[in-house]
């Protein structure tokens, strides 16, 4: 039998999150700022602040527009493309004990105290809920959504969970998507937890369903599949989306807006299809 080769260790991120606070001015330069939260010999949590600095000295002081979480391992990447864990070098691992926060209070996401609204449906909570399905969409991957590593690249998760959500609210009402409008879809916060990897050519079905909708946004669920050539399916991760009907802001709170009454009214007839409403 051939022995298996493999590169040199490298990282996989398992889960990450952002909380989104504010819009940037377009001439803002960002600034990320990171930290190890914690580190053990074999993954760690890294937290992120990304600052919006103004370009010009007196254009204000730097704002806070986004907080971010993620949590890596340490994986070997095989000849074949699989991934096993493994630990941290040495050397890296002494590496992130120093990048350590100064603290021992953990760091938490910031509230962005947006005003939803009333609450018109929400999922009742248990292992067997689903939310009710909107869309789902097949995407063909290739080199250009891997990474170094080899695998789909962990940021393209997010990218299919705003293409499937902005066609899916465009076709509801079309005239609210069209050239400048007062108010668009903005995104709050944003969670994904990896269970397997994705590898460039394979195909992957998005599926996202709503799980609470409320006066002025809905959170969202997305789920990710592996489609096999069979048509047999494997789940890949699942992540969460709140999605809220707004006019950003620049350097400010976005202005949260009611539904347009479309868009509000397929959203209730889809749940009515599907199951009754609450009380």
């Amino acid at each position: 039998m051939p022995r298996e080769r493999s590169n040199e260790i490298t990282s996989a991120t398992n889960a990450f999150e952002t909380t989104i606070l504010r819009t940037p001015r377009c001439n803002d330069i960002v600034e990320g700022r990171l930290w190890v939260e914690r580190a053990s010999a074999v993954d760690c949590d890294a937290v992120c602040e990304w600052w919006a600095i103004p370009f010009a000295p007196n254009e204000g002081d730097p704002q806070l527009f986004a907080w971010s979480h993620m949590t890596i391992s340490a994986v070997q990447v095989l000849r074949n493309g699989a991934v096993r864990a493994t630990k941290w070098p040495d050397y890296f691992y002494g590496f992130l004990e120093v990048m350590g926060p100064r603290s021992s209070v953990e760091s938490r996401a910031p509230s962005n105290a947006y005003d939803y609204g009333a609450c018109r449906f929400e999922e009742e909570p248990g292992p067997r809920a689903t939310g009710v399905l909107l869309a789902d969409e097949v995407f063909d991957t290739s080199f250009e959504d891997g990474n170094v590593v080899g695998n789909i690249y962990f940021a393209t998760y997010g990218v299919w969970q705003g293409r499937v959500r902005d066609r899916f609210f465009c076709e509801l009402s079309p005239e609210d998507f069209c050239g400048r409008p007062d108010a668009e879809l903005i995104c709050t916060n944003f969670r994904m937890t990896q269970l397997r990897e994705a590898m460039p050519f394979d195909r992957v079905r998005v599926e996202m369903r709503l799980v609470a909708l409320y006066e002025r946004a809905a959170d969202l669920s997305f789920h990710y599949f592996r489609v096999a050539p069979d048509g047999s399916e494997t789940k890949l991760a699942v992540g969460e989306h709140t999605a809220a009907w707004a006019t950003p802001m620049a350097r400010k709170n976005a202005i949260v807006q009611n539904w347009p009454l479309k868009i509000m009214e397929a959203l209730l007839n889809r749940m009515r299809e599907s199951r009754p409403l609450a009380s």
